[in-house]
Formats: C-alpha cells, structure tokens, sequence
C-alpha cells in the first residue's frame, strides 16, 4: 500500500506517524476497518485523514485515491477543531457543518466522523465517512 508523499511532512514531525506511516501491516488493518465503516454506513467515501497545519492527509481510503486536501474546505476540520464525534443525517441542516464548502457545493447530505488521537492524546486526525 502507497502511502502519499505528503504524510513524510507529517511523520518527520511526529514518531508515532513516522512508525505508522512504515508499518504497512498497521495500514492494511486501518484499511479493513475503513472499508467497514463505508460497507455498514452505506456510503461511497470513508477516510483516516491525518492532519497539519493545512492539510488533510488521506492516510487510507475508501472509494477513492489517497490524496491531501485543504483543511477549510473540508467538513472534517469541523469534526477535528471541535474534537468530538459528529454525526449529521443531513449535515445541510446541522449548525456546525452547513457552511462547510463540501456541504454547499457537492451535496454531501451524510456525515459521521470521530477525531484521531495519538497515545500520548495529541489530535492527529479524523476518521470520516
């Protein structure tokens, strides 16, 4: 499995992603969960995003490449600024995700995602679906 040339920026910042980021057994298990959580929520999108200052970094996908994407344009810098879960049937109507750019310009309707924490409790990311 590839791992995107962007999470090097990441990982020389951080051990615990530099240990991830070459443990490719670690990254086939967070596969099959992510494949999972697509599968049992139905949806054609599920991501482990890890975050930097800008970026949202797709560690491992679903239904779609690993690639990196601006954090503000994304509905879950939301789910990670806030650090909680934040689940929306309809997120076009939730207060805190409805002027997310993803939600205004695709149709996103469904959402669900979690924050990532490392061991030591530092936010690295966000689990999405």
């Amino acid at each position: 499995m590839a791992v995107p040339e962007q999470l090097s920026t990441i990982a020389r910042h951080n051990d615990e992603l530099e240990r991830l980021r070459r443990n490719s057994d670690v990254l086939e298990q967070i596969q099959v969960v992510i494949d999972l959580v697509a599968r049992q929520l139905n949806q054609p999108f599920a991501a482990l995003s890890l975050f930097d200052d800008r970026y949202a970094h797709y560690l491992v996908t679903h239904g779609k490449a690993p690639s990196r994407a601006v954090r503000s344009e994304m509905i879950c810098d939301v789910t990670f600024n806030e650090g909680r879960m934040i689940v929306a049937l309809d997120a076009s109507q939730d207060p805190a995700l409805k002027d997310c750019p993803v939600i205004q310009n695709s149709g996103t309707r469904f959402y669900a995602g979690t924050p990532v924490y490392s061991g030591g409790g530092k936010k690295l990311g966000v689990l999405c679906a």
